[in-house]
């Protein structure tokens, strides 16, 4: 099959890496599954539903641990549960120079001293005492990350109570370095930082997000503020009743803004089945509510129906990812026709010279595209020969992957 003359010159060989080649799957742990009816997902619920992430084709879990979780051992668990694992380690990327509320029973922190201006971290003390808090030999001591008093969101523009750490100092580097190995010795295979554009970059790996995988939906429109649980949305709309009171037509708009962009959209529990009342993520007879309202469709759209539909998006995303895994075209691309508005056209090449060329339609409505290598497109209708050229009419999101 012909690639059009637009193709790499073959690339020289390249060092393969495990998780340049793996495919992600992101747990929101409060959220995926309750197993002991306290109405919060935890690393039991996780490690219970290892096989359904596994049949999805995916190599890695990524997830942020947190006491309310589990126990050492069941985070020990989890990694003896078949599937590699990547720790979330939210702390380093999110300090707040305060202590937080929910402390962790018998543990040491980590204080942290910040400069006059209270931007940077100054000093760390008791930074390998404090480490202990991850070392416990107690097989039922609660999680931490080793710097639990490190949380909340930093951003380039760094919030108040929010100082960065300072990393030309020796021992909060030497204390993050002891942390990660910690953790890598514990079998953990890796580790995530968070806002890390803030210090560093880092390549891109494919992420499924859960849910994602079947397509479950944002929260419904006409949910009150009142089921939102996002700090940033609900310490927002008190800005807004404190400053526009009386101005319902702004705070209709703002309320559907949260509704597009907030990120309890992606919190609503895990739908597992139709006919629980909690829909499967959580034992419906020990508590009355879970953390976070179940989503009402859940009775028709959930994981156990998207699982019998072969036409469903979990299907879709099954056999891509098994794709993606068999077909390792990872060392070039090469981006066709960067002036069409619609359809972006790009082929990889692998170091043996095998190549795989995409096409996507990003629009809602059809397009065509000219591409001499479809030429035995399997849907001759959407296949014409004009002006010497071959095109093809995609559909809708319709994307083409051809192999040569």
């Amino acid at each position: 099959m012909a690639f059009l003359s637009q193709t790499a010159t073959p690339p020289q060989s390249i060092r393969r890496a495990w998780w340049k080649e793996s495919s992600v799957y992101q747990i929101y742990p409060a959220s995926f599954k309750d197993s002991n009816g306290d109405d919060w997902g935890d690393i039991p619920g996780i490690i219970s539903k290892l096989d359904y992430i596994h049949s999805l084709g995916v190599d890695i879990v990524w997830l942020y641990i947190d006491p309310l979780y589990g126990t050492m051992a069941d985070h020990d668990a989890l990694i003896k549960g078949g599937m590699k694992y990547v720790l979330d380690l939210v702390a380093i990327t999110q300090p707040t120079n305060t202590h937080g509320s929910r402390k962790v029973a018998r543990a040491k922190t980590i204080h942290i001293v910040t400069g006059t201006s209270g931007a940077l971290l100054d000093t760390m003390k008791t930074v390998i005492d404090s480490l202990q808090i991850i070392g416990s030999r107690d097989s039922q001591a609660p999680l931490g990350n080793g710097m639990s008093a490190l949380k909340y969101t930093t951003s380039t523009y760094l919030p108040k109570g929010q100082p960065d750490l300072n990393w030309e100092n020796s021992k909060v580097v030497g204390a993050v370095h002891n942390m990660i190995r910690f953790w890598l010795a514990r079998e953990v295979n890796g580790v995530r930082f968070d806002v890390i554009n803030c210090i560093s970059k880092a390549p891109g790996t494919l992420f499924v997000y859960q849910g994602q995988e079947w397509a479950q939906a944002n929260m419904p429109r006409d949910w009150s503020l009142e089921k939102y649980k996002d700090i940033e949305v609900l310490n927002h709309w008190k800005t807004v009743l404190h400053d526009h009171p009386n101005d319902k037509e702004l705070q209709e708009r703002i309320k559907q803004h949260y509704w597009l962009t907030g990120r309890d959209n992606g919190r609503t529990p895990v739908q597992w089945n139709g006919r629980d009342k909690y829909a499967g993520f959580t034992n419906e007879n020990l508590r009355e509510m879970p953390w976070m309202d179940i989503h009402p469709d859940h009775t028709a759209w959930n994981v156990e129906s998207a699982a019998n539909d072969n036409n469903s998006a979990f299907h879709y995303w099954r056999d891509v990812l098994v794709l993606r895994k068999k077909e390792k075209t990872c060392s070039s691309t090469v981006i066709l026709d960067l002036d069409h508005e619609e359809v972006i056209a790009y082929v990889r090449t692998a170091d043996n010279g095998r190549k795989a060329l995409i096409v996507t339609n990003l629009s809602a409505k059809k397009s065509d595209h000219i591409l001499e290598g479809l030429r035995n497109y399997s849907d001759a209708n959407e296949i014409k020969f004009e002006d010497g050229l071959h095109w093809v009419l995609l559909r809708p999101y319709e994307i083409i992957v051809t192999l040569a």
